[in-house]
């Protein structure tokens, strides 16, 4: 049966879409979701010392128009959220790592201003000027405005903004303005607000996924590429000099891939590639570094493994191509194997010196052979 033309196309927008990646991060990588997390912490931080210094700027307005009974606690919470969000300031400017810490770290710049609405509409009565009672109404718009310069999946910004409409809902519940013309008003407007940012924030994200996979990944493949990859091993380097513990490296090549190319065709070799790199894959840990170092050469990066656990692993990879079968079109079957060289990295050797030791060893293994592991040798300086 015949997909309708409308179907199809509702189908290809949906692909484009990338729906999943937009509701959660579960379809993300580790290594985005960091970079996300350095993103959004450094749009948090001028955020931060912005409100810093507005929220004391409004001390003199309350001052003219508030009794003094209402002046003086607000003044003092104004000054407080500015401490609060200057030490966000500063926290911000540390180094980030992790994803939770930059949701925590949007969560605070979120709650602070709420915390002022909040001791605003238990403070303020009819004897305050309604200008100045409506000039703090629009603290909760101003707060789900702010999320729209962050990349958000929509399950974070879900989680924002009911948090807003929760606080403002519950206040205006309190001051019994609950079916008051203004009230309605205003929370139709935080509504209409909280679908723009909902949707901002979503067309962020997106836009900053495909260009982040762009950037990093290997397009057949959808591995790293030589630079991401390379900036991965640079930071388990760094981590192996302060830590100390074993990082080891593969180096894999295809045995006779250009007579793949050659007798099959270079789509058949792409589906090679392809299926390489998922049984690599298999054999590796979530905490494993694996990417495309250039044509038919792939390079894995094993934190915390010494030589021997790394030549086990390249051992069952190298068994598990032999083993490979790819059923082609005319209903013959093709086979590939490997060969891989094994390096340890030594205390003060730099990465290049690594890739140049790994590299000789895998040449080695050619030498000898093909479809065979070969570990490098230690530096005589080590």
């Amino acid at each position: 049966m015949t997909t309708p033309p409308a179907t199809q196309a509702l189908h290809r927008w949906l692909e484009r879409l990338s729906l999943p990646d937009l509701l959660d991060t579960r379809g993300h990588s580790k290594d985005f979701s960091g970079s996300r997390a350095g993103y959004i912490n450094t749009r948090i931080r001028p955020l931060a010392l912005v409100l810093a210094l507005l929220i004391p700027a409004w001390i003199p307005v309350d001052y003219a128009f508030m009794p003094i009974g209402e002046f003086t606690p607000m003044a003092l919470l104004r000054v407080a959220c500015t401490a609060a969000l200057l030490g966000l300031f500063f926290w911000c400017g540390r180094e980030q790592l992790t994803l939770p810490q930059a949701r925590l770290r949007l969560g605070l710049l979120i709650t602070i201003p709420l915390l002022l609405y909040s001791a605003a509409r238990l403070l303020l009565n009819g004897d305050v000027a309604p200008g100045l009672i409506l000039g703090y109404s629009f603290v909760p718009v101003l707060t789900v405005a702010m999320l729209t310069v962050f990349p958000l999946t929509l399950r974070e910004a879900l989680g924002y903004l009911l948090l807003v409409l929760l606080v403002y809902t519950l206040f205006e519940i309190a001051v019994g303005r609950t079916l008051d013309l203004q009230s309605l008003g205003g929370l139709w407007l935080l509504v209409l607000v909280a679908l723009v940012a909902a949707w901002s924030v979503a067309g962020q994200l997106l836009m900053l996924l495909r260009l982040y996979r762009q950037a990093t990944r290997d397009p057949l493949t959808g591995l790293f590429n030589r630079r991401a990859l390379t900036e991965q091993i640079e930071h388990e380097r760094a981590r192996f000099l302060r830590t100390g513990r074993p990082l080891t490296v593969l180096l894999f090549d295809l045995d006779r891939f250009k007579r793949i190319n050659d007798h099959h065709g270079h789509l058949v070799g792409d589906r090679v590639l392809q299926v390489f790199a998922n049984v690599v894959q298999q054999n590796l840990r979530t905490t494993d570094h694996f990417g495309r170092w250039g044509g038919e050469e792939f390079l894995a990066a094993l934190p915390e493994t010494t030589s021997e656990q790394a030549r086990a692993v390249a051992e069952r990879v190298r068994q598990a191509c032999e083993d490979e079968r790819l059923t082609l079109a005319d209903g013959l079957s093709l086979g590939f194997t490997t060969s891989i060289g094994v390096a340890t990295l030594q205390r003060d050797e730099a990465l290049d010196s690594l890739f140049n030791r790994v590299d000789e060893a895998l040449y080695n293994a050619k030498a000898y052979g093909r479809n065979r592991v070969v570990e490098a040798e230690v530096p005589a300086s080590t």
